[in-house]
């Protein structure tokens, strides 16, 4: 997911720096400072990259709730498949033990 959202941030500067080359200078620093004052302002930047860093955050949420499903299939397919846990029984334990440990140890 840090990949995701750090590969969002990059393509935000590439895209905002081709799409208004005199605006800003990348060849003298290495910060996204304007090249000459008044010439565009960070506003600007920020209202034409928007669309590029929520959908970032939106493909990161998808593909983690990917991942997230795929863990919980792996760690209750024997008992679902063997009988012992209905599905019912088994997304209820899921849902229960997932909010749990985001909430628990997520921080950490």
């Amino acid at each position: 997911m840090r990949g995701a959202i750090l590969l969002t941030l990059v393509l935000a500067a590439v895209t905002s720096c081709h799409a208004d080359t005199q605006g800003f200078d990348l060849t003298t620093s290495t910060t996204l400072a304007p090249a000459s004052p008044g010439s565009a302002s960070l506003a600007d930047w920020h209202s034409s990259t928007l669309w590029i860093i929520i959908m970032g955050f939106i493909l990161s949420f998808v593909l983690s709730f990917g991942v997230g499903a795929n863990d919980v299939a792996n760690v209750f397919g024997t008992s679902v498949g063997s009988k012992v846990l209905t599905l019912r029984q088994a997304c209820a334990i899921a849902t229960v033990a997932e909010i749990l440990g985001a909430v628990l140890i997520g921080e950490s």
